[in-house]
């Protein structure tokens, strides 16, 4: 919702989204981080799938995940 998303920039704490393009589930909350948020990072990848099956789908995003942990939140 807007009001979720709105919070994330009022926590001040970064998170990143991957999200299939085509992801039926998820259309609303990727023009609510789109429209309100300045803090998330939002990667809209090709396809359907959703959650976990998405990385699943795609081994290549692990190196991803990975420099974005080390570079946002010092991992």
């Amino acid at each position: 919702s807007e009001v979720t998303v709105r919070e994330l920039d009022q926590r001040q704490v970064p998170w990143l989204f991957l999200i299939a393009r085509e992801d039926k589930f998820l259309t609303s909350h990727v023009e609510a981080i789109q429209g309100l948020s300045r803090i998330a990072e939002l990667v809209l990848l090709p396809g359907n799938v959703h959650g976990s099956d998405l990385l699943a789908s795609r081994p290549d995003l692990a190196p991803r995940i990975a420099a974005w942990i080390k570079l946002t939140l010092g991992g």
